[in-house]
């Protein structure tokens, strides 16, 4: 499979969208959603001796919406999502709800790489061509970030369940990059 061409685009909050191989332009009427006003910290635990991060706006982050309103989804004339297309193959954005953000004091980039334009399916569903395409994803968001000044680790994870907080059905996982290397990585690291 020939590598994936990516198409950046920057949404009208300066967000960054990311679309791998092929895609349909956005819907006309399209309107990107912004980012919330936030306070974004990051805070040091003299007890734990770890930092702790604080995000108070993901409370407000789209709660298990139905399948018409997923943000995931392609857009269409009727409903404007994250993904400014009709359709598209995989999807990287900056996440509008963010646990970190690129400006001090938070100092970290969060992503969310949509896997498919496709509402059902897992990670486990995809066939095999889609994953050699999300490894070229992965590929790519990791060495763009870790080449960021300031950023010192970049975890690359998926959510799969309401046990476990998805708060969005679509397949999808999501990339962080810290400005520190956290406690559990640091302790197997040796750090």
């Amino acid at each position: 499979m020939p590598r994936a061409v990516r198409t950046d685009i920057v949404q009208p909050d300066g967000r960054h969208v990311y679309l791998y191989g092929d895609f349909e332009p956005v819907p006309a009427g399209y309107r990107a959603p912004s980012m919330p006003n936030g306070v974004y910290q990051r805070r040091w635990n003299p007890l734990r001796r770890e930092w702790v991060l604080v995000a108070a706006s993901r409370q407000a982050r789209t709660f298990l919406p139905e399948r018409a309103d997923c943000p995931l989804c392609p857009s269409r004339p009727d409903q404007s999502t994250e993904i400014p297309a009709a359709r598209f193959q995989a999807a990287v954005f900056e996440n509008r709800f963010p646990a970190m953000v690129p400006w001090p004091p938070a100092g970290g980039l969060c992503e969310v790489v949509v896997y498919t334009d496709e509402h059902d399916g897992s990670f486990a569903s995809l066939p095999s061509e889609r994953l050699d395409r999300l490894a070229e994803v992965w590929t790519d968001r990791y060495r763009e970030l870790t080449a960021r000044r300031g950023i010192r680790y970049v975890f690359i994870f998926e959510n799969r369940g309401e046990q476990v907080g998805v708060t969005l059905h679509h397949p999808h996982g999501q990339i962080y990059a810290y400005p520190f290397v956290p406690p559990v990585p640091a302790t197997e690291l040796g750090r």
